[in-house]
């Protein structure tokens, strides 16, 4: 990605962690440059609040929409209406203004900080989408490219305690990242595994860091990761319509 170029990411998956972000960044030889950062209110509605904070996102950084470049867009897991807007604020930028889509995994973004402080660790579990008696989990490694650890955080899965239990004998994480939604059978498992459980930070800079040196895709591919069937779809076919 050239430097000068601006990226515009867009970090709303987890609302429920308190913390929903845009950031406005632009490429430098040396790496990113955070130019602003908007926070949304935590108990509003994105598709009221998400286009109002791109906007002052830019009017604080100084950039006019037709010079963004790339979009980057935290994909989830995460709360299903929070995913559906902000991958559809992300194409249509990336269409009205030619800009590139990068598609971001929510584990690495949660999971970059995690690494960054713990420089011996070479694993993070990261547990998202908690529900009832389970969660979606991913081992983020920290060996390989950016994009190497993109595909080890989107090839997570929902697991129960049993599940988790299985995970973790089959190789202990460093350290592990989840919210206070964790089901307690799941929390008991990390506890008898030894494992540290902390609690993620989802940041809209941290996903503009991401989105430079991840590749681009077409907009039409920058969808929602979901860990579940959404309970509508569910109830729909269980009608059997």
């Amino acid at each position: 990605m050239p430097a000068g170029r601006v990226i515009l990411a867009i970090e709303t998956s987890n609302p429920s962690l308190g913390r929903a972000e845009v950031a406005v960044a632009r490429q430098t030889v040396g790496g990113v440059e955070i130019l602003a950062v908007e926070t949304l209110a935590p108990t509003g509605r994105h598709d009221d609040a998400l286009a109002p904070a791109l906007a002052r996102a830019c009017a604080s950084a100084g950039v006019a929409p037709v010079e963004i470049g790339r979009v980057a867009v935290s994909v989830g897991p995460g709360g299903f209406s929070g995913l559906r807007v902000a991958c559809a604020t992300g194409q249509m930028i990336s269409l009205a203004a030619g800009a590139e889509c990068v598609a971001v995994p929510t584990a690495l973004v949660a999971a970059e900080p995690a690494l960054a402080r713990h420089p011996s660790a070479s694993r993070v579990l990261v547990a998202l989408a908690s529900k009832r008696e389970s969660a979606w989990l991913a081992v983020v490694q920290r060996a390989g490219s950016a994009e190497d650890r993109a595909a080890s955080a989107r090839s997570g899965g929902v697991l129960d305690a049993t599940g988790l239990t299985e995970l973790l004998e089959s190789g202990r994480p460093d350290a592990a990242l989840a919210d206070e939604r964790l089901p307690v059978p799941l929390r008991e498992a990390f506890e008898r595994a030894g494992v540290p459980v902390e609690a993620p930070t989802l940041r809209a800079e941290v996903a503009a860091r991401l989105g430079a040196t991840l590749a681009p895709i077409a907009p039409h591919r920058l969808t929602p990761i979901y860990p579940r069937q959404p309970e509508a779809v569910r109830i729909w076919r269980q009608q059997g319509r």
